[in-house]
């Protein structure tokens, strides 16, 4: 048996997607690896016509057979390209950074349908000319999204869904599609919906002026449907039992369906009524090697922790553990200290310095992991694999590891014996995965953590060991509550809360009642002579005249005075911070602090000391990179913290900033941490998706179902396809599966043209977005006006606006305009970004709502309108 048990052999499936037939029928495309394979229609071996960066999808035949269009992100935006089949020339169609996604061509094989959301909203349905130029709308709502446009046999109309969920989501949908049809001329308001049931109604293929094939879950499972155009005449023309129906293409005659089935490609016979699975050979040309050789000198956000001797750091990424020394003027080689395809994380160090305990997921559930750094040797210290496991923390006094096990108690293992037992009990903890759910106090005698009670109010409850009973120490009635730190000299506790609003504020306990403190005690100590014991300097060893370390103050005991707790609770920032308390210094005297009290977050320092409770906090930190993982020295007179993925540190509180450079090297095998990363998404819904049921699926079923399309892909891209159609199996929102990419930024001027006259290469002003750049300038355009140039370059019928706009965002372009007949004037502007116009466009939409009520009210009625849920967003309501 493997000593990974999930690295189990598979056979694996390759996963092939998106398939079109030919006009005639005999040649099936199809996509695999990102690239598209032909193949005929009949099965057997396939031949890939695209390769190269990028990946490329959902491709479409032309009519006149000669061309294929399809969608390719190989410039890093999803834009759609043509290929000639007789000469291999390829030909980029479109430049827009929001994406592109391909629908069909015209019956005369020069116009190319396509989605794109370029209004700053919702989706639309652009044209694009075969010879290029500036894409022109034909239909856009700015309410729903529009997809998968298709034109009729005669070119007259165009199908289209309608408000399409995740073609991944499978089930009941809460937002049903539809298909429509409107008339294919830009402006047209012919419209007509072609379906009638409420549900999933996706991917229409015109059979001929009066019907159309789609894809619908009518009867609860995937299959073809055809309909007339009036809606009439509804029916299955397939009767699938079970799995998916995802896409489909028809040939011209409408003879052959071909039809995405998850990884199957199936050909359905209209004549005969009969569907086969087509047995493809594909010889792959893997597009990732088995092996690449990654440096990482940045971006080392999984965690990073100072050892207690202030003499050494940890960090995490790309799911391995590297430490290196915490001074270093050169760049460091990190020492490796774990090496497996699978995550290490949550690491912390042992009080002494010499080993770290950490978990690893390579047996399947998270297991405790000890290494030692004197002997370079690893210990497994749990072994319950029917247990999931999150957060070890050594006490201070090195004896006990806490760990939190399945996210309903916390147990203990003595490390001299190795002995685990239960410790807390019957909690639900509102934390997974995180280093922030509680926290040891300084004598090793209790833990505080925040954990939901039946109300799922969460609170903080400590519980001191040796005891089974928790007692708890906040008495809130909200949900936000987290990321305990307990003060050095063990009399008090610092949280984190979302008590009284959406925004972050800090909160003290007092363990005790605090005495009163009498600022004229100050002037008496100055008469005071100064004890040995404050003294500065290090011992020596008698023996041998060396320095030694101090020894460390003997630790005081906690003591908590239960009655009277919920008065000595007390904010210590306004909701305006939106803080989140990082580190306490180990004197108690000082809180670093998170906080946006210049717009962006960064980090504060505020005062603990009861004289000075009222002063203003001091900022630590100044710059734009994201602020997290804080700890001090150990004579906190340093601060180490990540900022923008960098290990830095400065003297504190006031002292030069560095950086410690760190250099983390590794061989990263795609093909084995593909299943790696599968297995852990899937963990992760097992263990916290909020329905222990998981909506009624077999979840341990469906993870073997896709574990062999796992097996069988040769590229990032699909395997995060497949991370989104296992997770569409649960039917559920606010579910998915993202990547990096590669985007090119575009700028936007906020300008809509006349699409009669941009298809005469005439860039007529229609509308102007309300105050976007070109209506922000002493010389605004203004409806009517003509674009003529960008900094100076022509636009016609073959120039395409948005090549002219990339990499703009910010930077000052110059336009030539003209008035009906007057001169060229020229105007100076600065594109925003697509956030930046997608805010400017839904504000222009609440204008434009407000109008309406106004003026189909005659002023009786107002409008009022919310635009999400944040704490932002109720303020400017």
């Amino acid at each position: 048996m493997s000593e990974y048990p999930f690295f189990a052999d598979v056979d694996p499936v390759p996963y092939v997607h998106s398939p079109d037939i030919s006009p005639d029928g005999t040649t099936i495309l199809f996509v695999y690896a990102g690239d598209i394979w032909r193949v005929a229609a009949d099965g057997g071996r396939a031949h890939p016509i695209t390769t190269g960066p990028g990946y490329d999808r959902s491709p479409r035949v032309s009519p006149d057979a000669t061309k294929v269009a399809f969608t390719s992100n190989r410039t890093g935006n999803g834009d759609i390209y043509v290929l000639d089949l007789k000469t291999a020339d390829l030909k980029r169609l479109t430049h827009f950074d929001g994406g592109n996604s391909f629908g069909g061509w015209s019956p005369d094989s020069e116009w190319i349908l396509f989605a794109s959301r370029r209004d700053g909203l919702s989706g639309g349905i652009f044209k694009v000319h075969l010879d290029g130029g500036t894409p022109i709308e034909v239909f856009s709502d700015s309410r729903e999204t529009q997809s998968q446009p298709v034109f009729s046999p005669n070119g007259k109309r165009i199908a289209f869904v309608n408000d399409a969920s995740p073609f991944w989501r499978r089930g009941p949908l809460p937002m049903p599609s539809s298909i429509w049809a409107l008339g294919a001329d830009p402006g047209s308001d012919d419209f007509e919906c072609l379906t009638t049931y409420s549900g999933r109604n996706v991917s229409p293929v015109w059979i001929n002026e009066d019907r159309i094939f789609y894809i619908s879950d009518q009867g609860g499972r995937e299959n073809v449907w055809t309909g007339g155009l009036d809606g009439s005449g509804e029916e299955a023309i397939t009767r699938f039992e079970n799995g998916r129906c995802l896409g489909i293409g028809a040939s011209a005659d409408g003879s052959w369906i071909v039809i995405d089935r998850m990884a199957e490609i199936w050909r359905h016979d209209l004549k005969s009524g009969e569907s086969s699975r087509l047995d493809i050979e594909i010889v792959p040309d893997q597009k990732v090697v088995s092996s690449t050789h990654r440096v990482f000198t940045k971006g080392l956000d999984d965690e990073f922790h100072l050892s207690p001797d202030g003499k050494k750091v940890l960090f995490g990424v790309h799911g391995e553990l590297f430490a290196a020394p915490s001074e270093y003027e050169e760049t460091y080689n990190a020492v490796r200290v774990t090496d497996s395809p699978f995550r290490e994380q949550n690491a912390t160090w042992h009080p002494e310095s010499v080993s770290i305990a950490y978990l690893s997921d390579r047996f399947g559930n998270n297991e405790v992991m000890e290494y030692q750094f004197s002997t370079r040797q690893e210990n497994r210290l749990t072994d319950d694999q029917e247990a999931q496991k999150h957060c070890p923390r050594y006490s201070p006094d090195g004896k006990w590891i806490a760990f939190v096990n399945n996210n309903e108690e916390i147990r203990l293992i003595e490390r001299e014996t190795g002995k685990v037992s239960q410790w807390v009990t019957g909690a639900v903890f509102t934390f997974f995965a995180t280093s922030h759910g509680f926290a040891w106090s300084p004598d090793s005698k209790w833990i505080v953590y925040a954990a939901k009670d039946e109300n799922f109010f969460t609170n903080l409850y400590v519980q001191a060991v040796g005891e089974s009973e928790a007692r708890p120490l906040t008495f809130l009635s909200r949900i936000g509550c987290h990321m305990p730190l307990w003060s050095p000299d063990g009399k008090f506790i610092i949280f984190s809360t979302q008590q009284y609003r959406t925004q972050g504020q800090i909160a003290r306990v007092d363990l005790s009642p605090v005495p009163p403190v009498f600022t004229e005690d100050d002037f008496e100590k100055l008469f005071e002579e100064e004890s040995e014991e404050d003294e500065e300097g290090t011992d020596s060893d008698p023996e041998d005249g060396k320095e030694t370390r101090k020894a460390k103050k003997e630790i005081e005991p906690v003591e908590i005075e239960f009655e009277g707790l919920k008065r000595r609770l007390r904010l210590l920032t306004p909701s305006e911070y939106d803080a989140a308390a990082m580190a306490i210094s180990p004197d108690s005297k000082t809180l670093v602090l998170k906080g946006s009290l210049s717009g962006i977050p960064n980090l504060w320092r505020i005062s603990l000391e009861e004289a000075k409770q009222n002063d203003p906090p001091k900022r630590v930190t100044d710059t734009k990179g994201k602020k997290s993982w804080v700890h001090f020295s150990e004579d906190g007179k340093k601060l180490y913290f990540l900022d923008g993925g960098a290990i830095t540190y400065r003297e504190f509180p006031d002292g030069k900033t560095k950086k410690l450079r760190v250099c983390a090297e590794m061989d990263v095998n795609f093909h084995v941490e593909k299943r790696h990363v599968y297995q852990e998404a899937w963990t992760l819904i097992r263990d916290h998706f909020y329905d222990s049921e998981h909506h009624g699926t077999d979840w341990n079923q469906i993870k073997e179902r896709y574990l062999p399309l796992v097996a069988g892909i040769q590229v990032q891209a699909d395997l995060q396809m497949i991370l989104n159609l296992m997770v569409g199996e649960l039917n559920s929102s606010h579910l998915g599966a993202v990547g990096s990419g590669n985007s090119v930024r575009d700028g936007y001027l906020g300008l809509r043209f006349d699409p009669g006259e941009l298809a005469n290469g005439q860039y007529v002003v229609d509308r102007i977005l309300r105050d976007s750049p070109c209506q922000s300038i002493e010389d605004p355009v203004v409806q009517g006006d003509r674009l003529l140039d960008v900094d100076g370059i022509d636009l016609d019928s073959r120039s395409n606006l948005w090549e002219s706009l990339k990499h703009k965002p910010g930077k000052k372009i110059r336009l030539g305009v003209v008035t009906g007949g007057g001169e060229r004037r020229e105007v100076e502007v600065r594109p925003l970004g697509g956030g930046a116009i997608a805010n400017l466009a839904y504000r222009d939409w609440v204008y434009e709502q407000t109008e309406y009520v106004e003026r189909i009210s005659n002023g009786r009625l107002g409008y009022v309108h919310i635009k999400a849920m944040g704490l932002e967003d109720l303020n400017q309501f």
